[in-house]
């Protein structure tokens, strides 16, 4: 397979998941959009007192209860039960289309990540040079020559501390990525925001997306851009608010297109979570350019890949590069 084809198929494979879970999101935005819709007419109606005297009879409307059973005797248990209101079900209704959207999220990171391996290795693979001498492990230059894609992919996953050390290699070695990391015409760090992104995705999943300690996380993910001017580091600090909402004392990961206890949606181009969708799908084919430069057999390419210097000199009278000439 030619090489711009199998570095093709590795993106597509990862875009094509981002498709399927855009297409999850579509169905999932419909349902709990109906749905929200729904006890929103009701809560108004309770309000106008279309269901009775609230002050006699309350709020309530219903009531969940779950059971279980003895193990020794079979007989059944109650294990417990809830009331709720009409403002109950608006507010699990958001809450619920919150985390179905938190599980999207962490669905297309994994997906991002076992692509960047895929990345790695297959780039590996075509250039034994790219790799750290002790990503191959105990092996000699003979027997390197005639292993597979398959055991480069491998080695790869038993790669230590990634895919922080992927990225970092990837940067090392192609300098070009992280010139367009921070400099683009979106505008934006794609390395913070994909740092941003994990952290979300781990929080997500190892604390059912809740913040305890709201400092020490900021901290963490502010602590690659020390070195950043403090206007700047305010707005990352911003950027991570905005995917938070505060309640009970923690923060929680909030990715629907309005805030909480909002009724309608915000100004936003898109949903919290597709904003980070697209990011990850742009970020990825970033990555996928600069690769194919960097093994391409024209040496210009590669020399750009490697030398920003190059690239910038390149296209020094560019109208789509023009942005360079301003560099952050």
């Amino acid at each position: 397979m030619k090489l711009i084809d199998e570095i093709t198929l590795t993106l597509t494979i990862f875009t094509d998941k981002l498709v399927e879970i855009t297409n999850y999101k579509y169905f999932i935005d419909k349902v709990s959009n109906q749905t929200l819709e729904s006890h929103l007419k009701q809560l108004d109606s309770f309000k106008n007192g279309d269901y009775g005297d609230t002050e006699k009879y309350g709020d309530t409307i219903g009531f969940n209860s779950m059971s279980s059973w003895n193990i020794m005797t079979d007989y059944p248990i109650s294990v417990g039960h809830t009331s709720y209101s009409f403002e109950d079900l608006v507010k699990t209704t958001r809450l619920h289309h919150n985390k179905q959207y938190q599980w999207l999220l962490v669905e297309a990171y994994e997906a991002f990540e076992d692509y960047l391996s895929r990345l790695y290795a297959y780039v590996g693979y075509k250039d034994n040079t790219f790799w750290f001498a002790k990503d191959f492990g105990d092996i000699s230059i003979d027997e390197l020559k005639i292993k597979d894609l398959k055991w480069f992919e491998n080695r790869v996953e038993n790669k230590e501390k990634k895919p922080e050390s992927i990225y970092i290699h990837f940067r090392k070695k192609m300098p070009l990525i992280e010139l367009f990391e921070k400099n683009n015409p979106q505008n934006i760090d794609y390395k913070f925001k994909i740092l941003l992104i994990s952290k979300l995705r781990h929080q997500i999943v190892h604390t059912k997306g809740t913040i305890s300690d709201i400092d020490k996380f900021t901290e963490k993910i502010l602590k690659p851009f020390s070195q950043e001017k403090q206007e700047i580091k305010q707005e990352y600090k911003d950027d991570i608010f905005y995917f938070l909402r505060e309640e009970d004392s923690k923060y929680h990961v909030w990715l629907l297109d309005y805030n909480y206890n909002e009724e309608k949606t915000s100004n936003t181009k898109y949903a919290r979570l597709q904003e980070f969708l697209i990011e990850l799908s742009a970020y990825a084919t970033l990555l996928k350019e600069i690769s194919t430069m960097y093994l391409s057999g024209n040496p210009l390419p590669r020399q750009m890949a490697t030398d920003v210097k190059v690239f910038k000199d390149f296209f020094k009278d560019s109208e789509i590069y023009k942005y360079l000439r301003e560099e952050v």
